[in-house]
């Protein structure tokens, strides 16, 4: 089979895209208009494709749908050609429609021949001083597919397989009426199509197909999980066993053969997560969005597209998420928000009510250094809980955005966020998304079950609500579980630490931990904690390697090959001068209120890293020097003016302060956020206290600043800029900092922005999508 391989395809893959002509190309006016199955019977050219399956040792015979105008062309095997016997034309139709006996052999050799090609283009790409994208057909049958149709100019549409009568029918039409990757008509096989292939022409049935799909999908589902863990979610037994369970069902109905679409039929799944604030629940549906496009993509349909749209329902009105949910045809707004061209992150989009929404803060200190989150996402305000209607583009309901990404045969993942616990006003909310989805349904049959509902809450779900969804409680993981994650953010971090700083001259050989790794309540303070840790560990190694015997090399250096030194182990090679990796080991002892790490580098002992933690235990801070005025690094401690100047300002905040701005400095956390809550005089006095600590720190070239009141809906034009403007607002400020094309980077100058905002309920819900999008990683205090 390898040989006739090499002999048929090799070739033809060799050259895609200006293959010699395979099959005749067929002009076929009579297809095209679909006038009667005797105009097809009398068409030379309609003739010409029966013959071409007849060839191949298939019985055609053609239909003809007088209501849709649909030409259908029914195939039975003869069994008097032997596959082996065919002439290459004759094997690409057996295996363009899966009927080739050898179709499981076939598509191993084709993905080995992808794989090779594709690292051979990738290397004369190189060579040739361009970046190239290789071609990346996913199967035989569907590189077959594309072959026919571009050169008879006849496209498959649909590919039904009658398991009692042993034949296939195919649906035939113009090229020029579909397209492969346009509007979804033309026919093509699903990535894992051949886990679907009866094993012999006996086993053909509905319940081996069953059973086969069945397979596929448990295959698939396994894996997901197992991407999730990679993504550092830890999921209970309980969340697997139940969600899992339910998305089995759900992924069943939705593969009705061996094509590439996947259409679940009837109502889309809905979930309740419930659980302890902290525990994951909103951090899941984030994961579980893009495992779910990733299970659909890699295993039924790599066009499909899964979109977040989140709905936080904490403080809104069941009036207020009506007018919402189903907006009126026609927006009259004095103040519109930003296009889409702004884009979204990770493809999600938050739409936000005005109520009491974190309502614990008055003002916000922004510090940021490449704020890159403008470009994140677009927020709707709503100036009052019982607005008629949505400011925005045109009809910007969450009826129309859903109805935007289900028009094109997507999925979306609809997340009511933060549900109250009043029994009553789930039920009203309830009944509003149901009625939305119901709507949109009756508008798109076909795509009816394309939206998941996932609501997360602090609350039990009400009996109402439980009749709609289906109650998961989202359990906090484990000490030991904790303790893990900590442990292998710190040892996957410090390793690429060591690979990037030294060049690939230094290798972590282990991390001991004397005592365990702090393990909080709260999953939120538990990444607080490690990544502040992350910050003063990355620095003390950088500090103390450069004081061992051999000093790390600045940056990477290039190997002869061209390529760079591989961080992170021990390589034969050993370094860029023939040396061999030197061994680093790290050895924690962690208490309830402090932390020491003491660095050995070969032989050599550096004097320990000692930090204590805030009275959250969420910062890492680095103990004073004893001196208390400075360190090597030049960030002081002791405040070069006297703290006396501001009464309001603890020392334990002071320290959390320096922790910040350092971090600010160093680009660790992009952006920076800090909220201040408490009188108006002591706000003040810590909004003081945080410019000047960053001015010092950066420097009055390098910082840029802007002030900025959001109290109310008008205060919109603050963050987008005027309605005759392109680019303004706090946008423009931001672009300042950003984009390396204007003044403020000419000299290869590094600008950093600090914003400082007064905000109340309205202004928190104007800049959420700037300070909370999934591209950023923020920082509060």
């Amino acid at each position: 089979m390898d040989a006739l391989f090499q002999q048929t395809f090799a070739a033809l893959l060799r050259s895609k895209g200006s293959e010699a002509f395979v099959f005749p190309r067929i002009v076929n006016t009579v297809l095209a208009s679909g006038t009667s199955l005797a105009d097809l019977s009398k068409d030379v050219p309609f003739q010409q494709l029966l013959a071409l399956f007849t060839s191949a040792g298939l019985q055609p015979r053609p239909g003809f749908n007088s209501g849709t105008g649909a030409v259908t062309i029914t195939l039975s095997s003869t069994s008097a050609v032997q596959f082996a016997d065919c002439e290459p034309p004759q094997q690409i139709l057996l295996v363009m429609l899966a009927l080739s006996p050898a179709q499981h052999t076939l598509e191993t050799l084709y993905q080995k021949h992808a794989s090779v090609a594709t690292r051979s283009d990738a290397l004369r790409d190189v060579n040739e001083g361009h970046a190239g994208q290789a071609d990346t057909t996913d199967s035989l049958a569907n590189y077959c597919l594309e072959l026919f149709r571009r050169q008879t100019s006849v496209s498959i549409v649909s590919r039904e397989l009658n398991a009692r009568l042993r034949a296939l029918k195919i649906t035939v039409a113009p090229d020029r009426t579909t397209k492969r990757c346009g509007d979804g008509t033309a026919y093509s096989y699903s990535p894992r199509y051949t886990e679907l292939l009866p094993a012999t022409s006996t086993s053909v049935g509905q319940s081996t197909f069953e059973a086969q799909r069945d397979a596929m999908i448990d295959t698939a589902i396994t894996n997901m999980w197992a991407y999730i863990e990679g993504q550092r979610y830890m999921p209970s037994a309980t969340l697997r066993e139940d969600l899992g369970g339910r998305l089995k069902s759900y992924l069943r109905s939705g593969v009705k053969d061996l094509s590439a679409r996947f259409c679940p039929r009837g109502v889309a799944p809905a979930f309740y997560l419930q659980g302890t604030p902290g525990v994951g629940k909103t951090e899941f549906v984030r994961v579980f969005h893009g495992a779910l496009e990733r299970l659909l993509r890699a295993t039924l349909d790599p066009d499909m597209r899964v979109k977040l749209v989140k709905v936080p329902l904490n403080a809104i009105t069941v009036e207020n998420l009506h007018s919402i949910s189903q907006a009126p045809p026609l927006i009259r707004s004095s103040t519109p928000l930003p296009s889409f061209s702004c884009g979204l992150a990770n493809r999600s989009l938050s739409i936000h009510s005005v109520g009491r929404r974190i309502s614990i803060c008055d003002r916000q200190i922004r510090i940021k250094s490449e704020m890159h989150t403008h470009t994140a996402s677009c927020t709707f305000a709503l100036p009052t809980p019982l607005l008629r209607e949505v400011r925005g583009i045109s009809d910007m309901s969450i009826e129309r955005i859903l109805e935007q990404t289900l028009t094109k045969g997507h999925l979306v993942v609809l997340h009511l966020e933060e549900c109250p616990d009043d029994s009553k006003l789930q039920a009203g909310l309830i009944q509003v998304i149901n009625k939305m989805i119901n709507v949109l349904g009756q508008r798109y049959p076909e795509f009816a079950g394309n939206v998941l509902v996932m609501i997360t809450s602090n609350h039990r779900p009400a009996e109402e609500t439980c009749r709609h969804t289906m109650p998961i409680a989202v359990e906090l993981p484990s000490e030991e579980q904790r303790q893990g994650w900590s442990a292998s953010v710190i040892h996957d971090a410090v390793k690429d630490h060591l690979a990037r700083v030294s060049g690939g001259e230094m290798a972590l050989r282990e991390i001991e931990w004397v005592t365990p790794v702090l393990a909080c309540a709260d999953m939120r303070r538990q990444q607080k904690w490690t990544c502040t840790l992350l910050f003063h560990l990355q620095a003390y190694l950088s500090r103390e390697s450069t004081r061992s015997k051999r000093p790390l090399a600045p940056e990477l250096e290039p190997r002869e090959n061209g390529g760079h030194h591989e961080g992170g182990g021990h390589h034969e090679e050993g370094g860029s001068q023939g040396r061999s990796a030197q061994s680093v080991r790290l050895i924690f002892e962690v208490s309830e209120s402090s932390l020491e790490v003491a660095l050995e580098i070969g032989d050599h002992r550096s004097v320990p890293l000692r930090l204590h933690y805030d009275a959250e235990a969420v910062l890492c801070l680095r103990d004073a020097p004893a001196d208390c005025c400075g360190d090597d690094r030049g960030f002081t401690f002791g405040a070069p003016w006297p703290l006396e100047d501001y009464p309001a300002v603890t020392r334990e905040d002071y320290e959390r302060m320096h922790t910040v701005v350092e971090m600010f400095r160093e680009n660790f956390l992009q952006p920076v956020v800090v909220t201040l809550v408490g009188s108006r005089q002591g706000r003040n006095q810590y909004a003081d206290l945080l410019y000047r600590l960053a001015l010092a720190a950066i420097g009055a070239q390098k910082l840029i600043t802007t002030t900025l009141s959001l109290l109310k809906e008008e205060d919109n034009c603050q963050i987008v800029g005027g309605v005759s403007d392109i680019h303004g607002g706090l946008f423009k400020f931001i672009d300042k900092i950003n984009n390396p094309n204007v003044s403020s980077f000419e000299g290869g100058q590094i600008s950093y922005g600090l914003v400082q905002v007064d905000v109340n309920e309205v202004g928190q819900l104007m800049l959420r999508e700037l300070t909370e999008s999934g591209a950023s990683a923020t920082h509060r205090l």
